[in-house]
């Protein structure tokens, strides 16, 4: 009550105060020293539903403008030729960071950040020769997820032959997948046979082409192939619905997904879906984004982390054994203790 009554005081006051002329000193206000920064994620090809590193990319910035308060802006550029353009354009307009997403986007993102250096660029699935203190490349060990995926698919195969579906060779982290599965297979047997193809178009197409993928999975299970590594966008999503299938049939045949757990993304691949070798995308925007933010760049490149996904209802057919062998070789792998082309596993 003594508190009521003290509130209502004080507003008798004040009106009596307004009544004589006499005006209360205004509230002050804080007015923000720094506006907040404006960023843009540049997409590619495949657009923001690719079920892969656009995807992936536009999940992480969400998570971490989220958690600040902040927005951002999207652009797709529809083709890799107009890539560096794209970029361009929305240096131009002013932002603060710019991501921009694949391997085909590091040089036109090179070329735009040296003609901007107020603005900051980080480019995923990027490597770059040489530095820039505006610039940060993500990177990935994908050769890792690769070759434990060629360990699982080796000692799961019973037919001595298994498959690789792959996007154009031309991409770098592409080529990697595919050199750590042969890798992996081969540390568990030389008499193994891989079949693996690269899509024959261009980046346009290679990572897009779902119907190659799904020829390309048949023609391998009918030369004998019982695991299939898909590694291609859409165009591997295909071979792994096409493996599915033949699962589905009763065929004793498995696929390996990438890039992202795709139990998740492609859930018609579950019938045959041992794994994923996965780059965890999301995480490591993120922790790239606050270290810019806060003013702490990584110098160079940031090396994100990649491996194998959960096993998911395939965790009662793979051996424990084989799964205890692979966590060691993941470990191995991330400390160094065995490198690719080195003595097996």
């Amino acid at each position: 009550m003594a508190r009521f009554m003290l509130r209502v005081l004080v507003v008798l006051v004040s009106g009596l105060l307004v009544g004589c002329g006499v005006q209360p000193a205004p509230t002050p206000t804080v007015e923000p020293t720094e506006a907040p920064p404006r960023i843009a994620l540049v997409v590619g090809v495949g657009g923001l539903e690719d079920d892969s590193f656009n995807e992936l990319t536009y999940s992480g910035v969400i998570a971490f403008t989220g958690r600040r308060g902040l927005n951002f802006d999207v652009e797709e550029a529809p083709a890799v030729a107009e890539y560096e353009a794209t970029v361009r354009q929305v240096a131009e307009n002013g932002y603060d960071l710019i991501l921009t997403v694949s391997f085909p986007m590091a040089g036109p993102t090179q070329a735009v950040a040296a003609d901007f250096p107020e603005t900051y660029f980080i480019g995923i699935d990027q490597n770059y020769e040489t530095g820039a203190e505006n610039l940060t490349g993500i990177i990935f060990p994908e050769d890792h997820a690769g070759y434990l995926a060629g360990v699982l698919a080796a000692n799961m195969t019973e037919t001595n032959t298994v498959g690789g579906v792959f996007g154009p060779e031309v991409v770098l982290p592409v080529a990697r997948f595919a050199e750590g599965y042969e890798a992996g297979v081969r540390a568990v047997s030389e008499d193994i046979e891989i079949l693996s193809l690269f899509h024959p178009g261009s980046v346009d197409e290679g990572f897009v082409d779902p119907e190659w993928g799904q020829q390309t999975a048949a023609e391998h299970i009918a030369a004998g192939a019982d695991v299939i590594f898909a590694a291609a966008g859409d165009t591997g999503n295909g071979a792994l619905v096409e493996t599915a299938n033949r699962a589905l049939d009763d065929e004793r045949v498995f696929c390996i997904g990438v890039d992202t757990d795709q139990w998740q993304t492609v859930p018609d691949a579950r019938p045959c879906l041992l794994t994923s070798a996965v780059k965890d995308i999301p995480q490591a925007v993120e922790d790239v984004m606050l270290q810019v933010l806060d003013g702490n760049p990584p110098d160079g490149v940031y090396s994100g982390p990649a491996g194998l996904a959960s096993f998911h209802d395939f965790a009662e057919v793979i051996p424990e054994e084989l799964q205890a062998e692979l966590a060691q070789i993941a470990a191995d792998l991330t400390s160094g203790e065995l490198e690719i082309g080195g003595e097996g596993a």
